[in-house]
């Protein structure tokens, strides 16, 4: 649980025009998180007097984020070679996009998620904390480890294999969204079964991914 002072120092970092739009969203924070977000903008000279706080329920099924098992995440990212990953920074922006009702490209920040990696986990922390949610990793650390081993793919053979181990990363921000999600929706599909693509891709991917590590041992004539 975030303390007085923690959600303090983080309504501070933000700019007025994100305080403001916390309270467009209120089911998305704590009473405590909006109270902070109200105070911060009356030391900052911003009339606060019209704007309503609170905490009404989230809508049975809304997610606030991209619903998916760890496992499932590291096994379809592996197997996809890494555009499962793509698909999940995808996923996640759309739902930021929804619900903060900005003018981001979702699909752009998942293409070039090596820049926007970092906000999107930050974006994560920040919700889950304003709920209640224990979030201890830092992600800055989170992202730069993506980012270095996502650009590990130009090293020669067979160093270029640390590059697999991206979706690591990404667990522990998937861990957070699954506590987040099951506080405001508890309802939700969380999305651990393989379906029939997902069993398919598994299979022809698997091949492929055992076939290029094969190559990449096997001495050269």
């Amino acid at each position: 649980m975030s303390t007085p002072e923690n959600l303090a120092a983080q309504m501070a970092d933000k700019t007025s025009d994100q305080l403001l739009a916390m309270f467009k969203h209120p089911e998305d924070w704590l009473t405590e998180a909006l109270d902070a977000a109200k105070a911060e903008l009356g030391r900052r000279g911003v009339d606060v007097s019209t704007i309503p706080v609170g905490l009404p329920p989230m809508p049975e099924g809304q997610l606030i984020f991209f619903a998916v098992s760890p496992l499932k995440l590291v096994v379809m990212s592996t197997v996809t070679f890494g555009i499962y990953e793509l698909y999940w920074f995808y996923k996640n922006w759309k739902l930021i996009k929804q619900r903060t009702d900005s003018n981001i490209m979702p699909f752009w920040r998942a293409f070039f998620a090596v820049f926007f990696c970092y906000s999107c986990f930050k974006e994560v922390k920040d919700v889950a904390t304003s709920r209640g949610i224990l979030f201890s990793s830092s992600p800055g650390w989170l992202a730069t480890g993506w980012i270095v081993l996502t650009l590990c793919w130009r090293l020669p053979d067979p160093y270029w294999f640390v590059c697999w181990l991206t979706p690591l990363f990404l667990v522990p921000i998937q861990n957070a969204i699954n506590r987040l999600n099951a506080v405001v929706a508890p309802n939700h599909n969380p999305n651990s079964r393989f379906s029939g693509w997902n069993i398919a891709g598994t299979v022809v991917g698997g091949i492929l991914f055992v076939l290029s590590i094969i190559g990449t041992l096997l001495p050269s004539q």
